[in-house]
């Protein structure tokens, strides 16, 4: 998560409005907010993931 905090803080704060549409409706949107919240957190670690191993290909190759 280094160097990614505030990324995930803003991928955070874009669900805000929906949790309040969510209590809004007694929690019948929760059914569809919440898949959607989990496969933007698995997502989001992909990309730091693959940013992560891309970066230390290229170290590799800098240092050979």
């Amino acid at each position: 998560m280094r160097g990614n905090k505030w990324k995930f803080f803003c991928l955070n704060s874009r669900f805000i409005g929906w949790l309040f549409l969510c209590l809004f409706t007694f929690g019948i949107g929760f059914l569809c907010l919440s898949p959607y919240f989990y496969i933007s957190y698995a997502q989001f670690y992909d990309d730091i993931k693959e940013s992560y191993s891309s970066n230390l290909a290229k170290d590799q190759i800098s240092d050979s």
